[in-house]
């Protein structure tokens, strides 16, 4: 049984790991390698050289139109596709039910982020020939941020977060905290640069290896959804209390777990039972659990969220923790 969890495990760590670089990286790679086909459609010449193409390239409205259709749609479709693995990733993480999550999930499939683009390409000479150039600029700037508003309340969020992470020490060590503040600059450079590239075509282009790497040419929702609950992952343990539930004649030891936002974690909370029942429970095995022992005689006067954890605890499992509270 463990060897099949630890199989599975290393098989889903294996498919985001394959995943999620590929989805990032997918509209660069196909357009990149599929640019040949724009510039031909484009070319009267009937064999046109790699030379003449290049020189081409970027010098016709044909292809800043063709090329910007043709980015909308690569765009949109691997946005559907990555949409759908954020999802599964969202319900295979161990945290998903975690209060914080709940309350922001980060889930947004948000495929009209192109369309500001789209319509700059496609519309910005109509409107200059008209002398509305500023209107449409304004218009699709406006448009933009709206689209992005999702992202940038989520930094806004995180950032504060991560501050109160750090002020009401959450983070156990020195790496995770240091992680925790990178990964937070880097959400906010993200958001930052591609909310300047969808509000205004912002140039010149960004290459690697001679791959864009901008806006649209990178899926760039999934590196902030990945970001997004990496930051979530940090949680505070609480110092534990100890339920003697007289109906139930048990001990409960109880670890409450606090997600970023402050609020009761459900799923990060333990609870254990102890060896030893309340009803055969001697003097000195009292002083050893200590005075975190708080007496409630039916899981009902526990919080409804806890009282559920609980019975959960208490249908599948024996008592396994022994008592060793000497320091309490």
């Amino acid at each position: 049984m463990a060897f099949s969890h630890r199989l599975v495990s290393i098989l889903v760590l294996l498919y985001n790991f394959l995943c999620a670089p590929l989805l990032f990286l997918a509209p660069t790679l196909l357009f990149t390698h599929s640019k040949y086909l724009i510039l031909t459609s484009c070319s009267n010449s009937t064999g046109p050289t790699t030379r003449s193409l290049e020189a081409f390239d970027g010098g016709s409205s044909c292809y800043n139109q063709r090329k910007a259709l043709y980015l909308f749609a690569i765009f949109n479709i691997v946005r559907i596709l990555s949409f759908k693995y954020e999802k599964v990733f969202y319900k295979m993480n161990e945290y998903c039910n975690c209060a914080v999550r709940q309350y922001r999930p980060g889930l947004y499939l948000n495929s009209a982020l192109a369309v500001p683009f789209l319509a700059r390409q496609v519309c910005n000479a109509f409107f200059d020939s008209y002398g509305a150039h500023f209107f449409f600029v304004f218009t699709v700037a406006s448009c933009s941020f709206v689209l992005m508003l999702p992202y940038v309340r989520d930094m806004c969020f995180l950032v504060i977060s991560v501050v109160k992470g750090v002020v009401h020490n959450y983070y156990s060590t020195k790496l995770l905290l240091v992680l925790s503040v990178l990964a937070a600059t880097l959400y906010v450079f993200l958001v930052l640069v591609n909310l300047g590239y969808i509000m205004c075509d912002m140039s010149p282009d960004w290459f690697l290896m001679g791959y864009p790497v901008q806006f649209p040419y990178l899926n760039f929702p999934i590196a902030l959804f990945l970001i997004h609950h990496f930051i979530l992952n940090a949680h505070k343990q609480l110092p534990h209390v100890i339920y003697e539930v007289t109906e139930e004649d048990v001990f409960a030891y109880v670890l409450r777990a606090k997600c970023l936002n402050w609020a009761d974690c459900h799923f990060a909370t333990q609870i254990h039972l102890l060896l030893v029942r309340p009803s055969s429970c001697t003097f000195q095995q009292r002083r050893e659990i200590g005075q975190r022992v708080k007496l409630v005689n039916s899981v009902n006067e526990m919080e409804p969220w806890l009282a559920d954890k609980f019975r959960s605890v208490l249908l599948k499992s024996k008592p396994s923790y022994t008592v060793s509270f000497n320091n309490c």
